[in-house]
């Protein structure tokens, strides 16, 4: 019976415990597009840029997936199927002599999100729903700089934006 009772409280416990937890109501929400901003990446994690100018050893796109709202508010968020599974980068100025104007560009970055510790290739990674792409290869020269972002899925382009015009300093 010393060993019965125990058992029989722990169980008693353990059931008040489900019964108590609130069912959850789930919502599926619809992809809508994705931002980006240029940040710095100098720090101890990455910040909005704020100039018009950056080394280009601190320069990232944050890349960001964006989704409806949920109309109610204490729901589970469920995403839809339909956002970017995988990157491509592109450069709209001349990046280095391999690499002329509107060449993809996307082995110069990596990826940062929860996924990961560190930094780690785009091709093959996972994108979630706040991305740091971060520039691991310097233009040869000090010029200006955009890049076009592509998300995609199965092959098929779901979003595009452009990043504004910066300045990169090798």
């Amino acid at each position: 019976m010393k060993r019965l009772l125990p058992k029989i409280i722990s169980i008693i416990i353990f059931s008040n415990f489900i019964a108590c937890k609130e069912d959850c109501n789930y919502e599926l929400l619809n992809f809508i597009d994705c931002s980006i901003d240029l940040v710095d990446n100098s720090g101890k994690s990455p910040v909005s840029l704020k100039d018009s100018f950056v080394s280009a050893k601190s320069f990232g796109i944050y890349y960001q997936l964006n989704f409806e709202q949920a109309l109610r508010p204490n729901s589970c968020e469920i995403h839809n199927e339909n956002s970017p599974t995988n990157l491509k980068i592109f450069t709209i100025n001349k990046f280095d002599v391999s690499h002329p104007a509107g060449f993809e560009v996307t082995s110069a970055f990596t990826i940062l999100n929860n996924d990961n510790l560190y930094p780690v290739s785009i091709n093959g990674a996972t994108i979630k729903l706040n991305n740091h792409l971060l520039l691991n290869s310097p233009p040869l020269r000090d010029t200006i700089h955009q890049f076009i972002i592509n998300g995609y899925r199965n092959d098929i382009l779901i979003a595009s934006d452009t990043t504004k015009a910066i300045f990169l300093k090798r």
